[in-house]
């Protein structure tokens, strides 16, 4: 049965392969050139978002006192949730770039899913590495002896009415990322799966609905298992 399988799934890589080669080869000089002005235009459009991301981390660092201020005089309660907000930024960032990641990389239209796949792997996690690295360096700067930005006063200040020392309070800061990431994923987990379930159910009783009406209107046909013969073929 394994060996069934195996040859089944072979055929079918080598059946889409030829076909995608077909495609290819198919294409006109019309058709190359607006595949590449669309993924370079992706491409574009990835790497500025990714910047977008860089800019928002570093000013919710920069201005954390105020947003907290604003927070706490405006809601009384979020003057817990406020310390929390370069974490949480940082965090929402991180689960929202692989999404339009992935979305733009759709657009590309990529022949082969192993360049769906690669493509998928290097930028979802250049992105989150970056992010974390652009983090880390703000959080740093405030025992680095020279400034990050030429100038410039510090980017985050040390806080020495809550914390010893200025490494004590970088470790918090790090220590409220992994909180607030394991949070968000306990959250989001669930809903994720809650979402897709309801998703599948509908898509069942759709296609229950569909597969009913073309079986009272059709005369009934033996369905071919293509594998069986495939295998068959293959052995004899």
């Amino acid at each position: 049965m394994d060996s069934k399988i195996s040859l089944t799934i072979n055929l079918q890589n080598m059946l889409k392969e030829e076909e995608v080669k077909g495609k290819i080869k198919s294409r006109t000089q019309a058709k190359k050139i607006e595949l590449i002005v669309v993924r370079l235009i992706s491409m574009i459009l990835n790497a500025a978002i990714v910047g977008g991301s860089w800019v928002a981390i570093f000013y919710v660092n920069v201005y954390q006192k105020d947003i907290s201020t604003y927070m706490s005089q405006r809601y009384k309660w979020l003057s817990v949730v406020s310390a929390f907000i370069p974490s949480v930024c940082l965090t929402i960032i991180n689960s929202l770039l692989p999404i339009i990641t992935n979305l733009l990389i759709a657009v590309e239209r990529w022949d082969y899913q192993s360049s769906v796949i690669n493509h998928q792997i290097w930028r979802n996690f250049l992105a989150k590495e970056f992010n974390i690295i652009i983090f880390f360096l703000i959080n740093v700067d405030m025992i680095v002896p020279i400034n990050i930005i030429e100038n410039s006063n510090k980017i985050v200040t040390f806080n020495d009415k809550m914390f010893p020392c200025a490494e004590v309070q970088i470790s918090i800061e790090f220590l409220k990322i992994v909180a607030t990431e394991v949070v968000v994923y306990l959250v989001k987990h669930p809903i994720k799966f809650f979402v897709f379930w309801l998703f599948f159910e509908c898509k069942d009783i759709c296609t229950s609905k569909v597969e009913r009406i073309k079986t009272s209107s059709s005369s009934f046909k033996p369905d071919i298992d293509i594998s069986e013969v495939s295998y068959d073929l293959y052995v004899n």
